[in-house]
């Protein structure tokens, strides 16, 4: 049995849920449990109406409510051309769906007030609504069932940001979930929503899908947990600016960890977490391309040492004082809210690196020195076998001004000197990730 979850961007749009559809049958060999998103933007919107009834009232929200309920709606004419009676069925179901909602921003504009409560059922409704209308349509190709999420994930009662119960979690998946796969080959489940011990429905966060399929496949014991999105797995730059970027086909979850500290765009080390730690290997595919590379990403995977991926860091702040208060240094530094990146003892000193160019003004009172900088962060797996000659070789192939700042098993951290970022962030891919 396998998880597949697919993003916002998987099932924006008619054309997109097909492709889904052909990716889910043709791996029909497996039972399979898909995770969905809301359609792409339609959180985004549910947030909008919301805020705007809790403001001014439902009729200065009733313009994004309709825009809403046109969405759908052009869905299911999209996709229910032929099959009038699920058309109609289905229908019936999103009627109801928008009536809650409409109720919903009703009552918020005549309170004036948006209660977490609320708040959590509104945005809910994306992907119930995605849901809904995903699995009406398989329903044609297929033996599928439609669940609702806040029967089998518990959680505490925290609406926005729940915290999930796994013991409560893992037997509703084992004495109630399981024994549906003899009955269906495909179960469809809503993302990041679950329900406190009242059923009282929570959320697990904004970009919690990955989350929910994690949670989903560990508790089931899954073979394999796909994530699917607009790209193909995660890759060994920023395709958008680096022409020559690759898939990274395999990555451990500390890499992962790593990346995504370091604020690059890849799945969040807690939403797999539950994955992790059963040892189900998570792989991240292109629904766009399916036949495309894809990453595998496990949690004990032991490859040979190499650099897979750079991210470039500009306007942060390196700063440097006395190792002996570095307790007291990184404490203030915490009270105000900065992003440490790295930190760094030697020589008596403590080097620390921030993610934001800050007023170097602040670092006064703590009796520090700063510098504003541009970072590159080259990542990896067991970068500690690369011998530093060898490294320090490839940069002064680049030829430009470099210092290292840090080093460890899956992380580099560069300086640069040169205002030329971009230039020597290409050269580094193309000289190191590309050829070494």
């Amino acid at each position: 049995m396998i998880v597949v979850k697919f993003g916002g961007t998987s099932v924006a749009d008619s054309s997109a849920i097909k492709k889904v559809t052909n990716t889910v049958i043709s791996q029909k060999n497996h039972k399979q449990l898909v995770v969905l998103s809301a359609c792409s933007g339609i959180t985004n919107k549910l947030i909008e109406c919301s805020e705007l009834a809790a403001k001014s009232g439902f009729k200065k929200s009733e313009n994004v409510f309709l825009k809403i309920q046109k969405h759908h709606f052009d869905l299911l004419n999209e996709l229910f051309e032929d099959d009038i009676q699920i058309k109609i069925k289905t229908k019936n179901q999103l009627e109801i769906y928008f009536k809650e909602l409409k109720d919903f921003l009703t009552g918020i504009g005549l309170l004036k007030e948006l209660s977490d409560q609320i708040y959590a059922k509104i945005l809910s409704l994306g992907e119930i609504l995605s849901t809904t209308i995903f699995e009406a349509y398989i329903s044609q190709f297929t033996n599928s069932k439609w669940i609702k999420s806040i029967d089998f994930i518990k959680t505490d009662n925290n609406f926005k940001e729940a915290t999930v119960d796994f013991d409560s979690t893992n037997a509703l998946l084992n004495e109630r979930l399981l024994p549906l796969f003899d009955e269906f080959d495909v179960i469809v489940a809503q993302g990041f929503i679950g329900s406190d011990k009242n059923n009282v429905l929570t959320l697990l966060g904004r970009g919690g899908s990955d989350y929910s399929a994690a949670i989903y496949g560990a508790g089931l014991n899954a073979d394999d947990i796909q994530i699917w999105t607009d790209v193909s797995g995660v890759m060994s730059a920023d395709p958008r600016f680096f022409s020559d970027a690759k898939t990274i086909q395999m990555m451990s979850s500390m890499e992962i960890a790593e990346l995504s500290f370091f604020g690059a765009k890849v799945i969040h080390p807690l939403t797999i977490l539950p994955a992790m730690n059963k040892n189900i290997k998570v792989t991240v595919r292109n629904t766009f391309n399916p036949e495309s590379e894809f990453t595998t990403i496990m949690n004990n995977y032991e490859g040979e040492a190499g650099f897979h991926s750079i991210i470039q860091l500009n306007k942060c702040n390196l700063i440097e004082g006395f190792d002996e208060n570095y307790l007291n240094i990184i404490a203030n530094l915490k009270k105000l809210n900065f992003k440490i990146l790295n930190v760094n003892i030697q020589n008596n000193r403590i080097r620390i690196l921030i993610a934001e160019n800050k007023n170097q003004d602040l670092y006064q009172d703590f009796d520090l020195i700063s510098e504003n900088i541009d970072c590159i962060i080259i990542s990896g797996h067991n970068l500690h076998r690369i011998a530093n000659e060898l490294f320090r070789e490839l940069l002064l192939e680049i030829e430009e001004d470099i210092q290292v700042i840090s080093h460890n098993n899956n992380s580099i951290i560069l300086k640069l000197q040169s205002q030329n970022a971009y230039q020597i962030a290409k050269k580094i891919h193309n000289s190191i990730i590309n050829n070494f």
